[in-house]
C-alpha cells in the first residue's frame, strides 16, 4: 500500500490464482469492507468499478490480476502513474488535494530534469480515467529533484504551477477531446 497525504491509503491487489472465479477480489483481501468508499482500478484493462462485496477482475496477458484500490475523496479516486506497479508512491506524490466541491484535484509531483510523469485519477461519477502529463524541463544548472503541482479536472485544459524557485517557460496545452490526455511542455 501507499499512504498519500490528503487522500489516505491506496491499496494494491495481486492474484495469480488460475481457478475459475478466482479473479474476483474481495474487500477483505486489501483489509477493507464492502461499505468502504473505494474504486477498484484494473491495472491491465484500465477499467474501474466501485468496491463491492466481490469485484471481478479480468486477468492480464500473463494470466494474473493486478488492481489499484483507491479511496474516493469528493468524487475522485487518485490512481497516480498507471504504468507503474506502485502507482501512487508517496515519494513521487507527497500530497494530493481534492477540492471540496469535487471539481478538480491538485497533485504534488516530484521528478528530475528531463522526466515526464503521467498522473491519473478516476472521476467516480462516470468511472472515467483522466490523465495529465507533466514534464520536468532539462536544466543543466539544476540536477536536483523538483516538485510541481498539476491540476486534474475543473476545465477543458490542465493548469500547472511550479513549487519553489524554478523558472517556467511558456507552456503549451493542447485542447483535449473527451478521451485524450493533456500534455504540458515546460
Amino acid at each position: 500500500y501507499s499512504d498519500v497525504r490528503g487522500i489516505g491509503r491506496v491499496h494494491y491487489h495481486f492474484s495469480n490464482e488460475e481457478e475459475l472465479g478466482a479473479n474476483a477480489m474481495l474487500p477483505s483481501m486489501v483489509y477493507l469492507t464492502a461499505t468502504d468508499k473505494y474504486v477498484v482500478h484494473n491495472w491491465y484493462t484500465g477499467d474501474s468499478q466501485l468496491l463491492g462485496p466481490s469485484n471481478p477482475l479480468e486477468p492480464g496477458y500473463e494470466g494474473h490480476v493486478y488492481a489499484i484500490v483507491a479511496p474516493i475523496q469528493h468524487g475522485w479516486a487518485f490512481i497516480g502513474e498507471k504504468d507503474k506497479f506502485v502507482t501512487a508512491s508517496s515519494k513521487r506524490f507527497p500530497q494530493v488535494d481534492v477540492a471540496e466541491d469535487g471539481r478538480h484535484l491538485t497533485v504534488h509531483v516530484v521528478g528530475i530534469q528531463g522526466e515526464e510523469v503521467s498522473v491519473c485519477a478516476v472521476k467516480v461519477k462516470d468511472m472515467y480515467t483522466i490523465c495529465s502529463s507533466v514534464v520536468f524541463a532539462s536544466n543543466p544548472a539544476n540536477t536536483n529533484e523538483q516538485t510541481k503541482r498539476v491540476t486534474i479536472g475543473g476545465s477543458s485544459s490542465a493548469r500547472i504551477a511550479i513549487v519553489g524557485k524554478i523558472d517556467m517557460r511558456d507552456d503549451h496545452a493542447e485542447r483535449p477531446s473527451l478521451k485524450s490526455r493533456f500534455l504540458l511542455n515546460l
